[in-house]
């Protein structure tokens, strides 16, 4: 059981529902829903650190569309491999916020990303957002356990990329107050994005067109 979790924003002490059907996608989406920090969960449209709506980021898509399509691609990768073993390892991950849970690995794609409801996302941070803390704004703050095999951060080696959000955790010189704490509406930037080291991104991201 992972104890340092004085940065986590999921709803407390409220009563869990039973283990899902390993063979149901949307049960087992409901299932870990209930886990989500309650900012994952707004069926809004966010605004960013000034108040203002921001359309050069993924605050141009409510986040609990983000979090459920987050949610159904991690399970429907995992049933893929027909391994029940790999849901079982992420539903304890996630109910027990176990840090001694196995990886939970994805292949790494060219840039290190992956597609979430027509944005590109960088993935271990996508899933802290939605499991620990919705205010991490770059990929830089977060930094792997040194038991996780696969982090994202030697993937380029591995081919691999560890999604467990408890295999993470912030730099301490940069973790912030928690949204409890009054700052709801600070570090949404470029929210699951990071546009850093993306060759001619401009700064930001546009959609997807399919």
């Amino acid at each position: 059981m992972n104890n340092n979790d004085n940065i986590d924003s999921t709803t407390e002490d409220m009563e869990m529902a039973e283990e899902p059907d390993y063979s149901n996608e949307q049960e087992i989406v409901d299932y870990l829903m209930q886990f989500t920090t309650k900012e994952s969960k707004e069926a809004r449209v966010t605004r960013n650190q000034n108040g203002h709506f921001d359309r050069t980021s993924s605050n141009t898509l409510e986040p609990l569309k983000v979090t459920t399509a987050a949610l159904r691609s991690l399970v429907r990768r995992l049933k893929r491999k027909d391994d029940k073993s790999g849901l079982e390892n992420l539903i304890r991950c996630i109910r027990d916020r176990d840090s001694e849970t196995l990886c939970i690995k994805i292949p790494r794609s060219l840039d290190g990303r992956m597609q979430v409801a027509q944005r590109k996302v960088v993935p271990h941070m996508c899933y802290f957002r939605i499991f620990r803390n919705w205010f991490v704004s770059n990929y830089h703050d977060l930094e792997a356990r040194v038991t996780c095999r696969y982090s994202y951060a030697e993937s380029q080696q591995t081919s691999y990329v560890c999604l467990n959000p408890y295999h993470y955790e912030q730099k301490k010189e940069r973790v912030g107050p928690a949204p409890s704490q009054g700052h709801q509406n600070q570090g949404y930037g470029d929210q699951y994005m990071d546009t850093s080291n993306q060759p001619g991104s401009g700064g930001y991201y546009s959609p997807i067109i399919r």
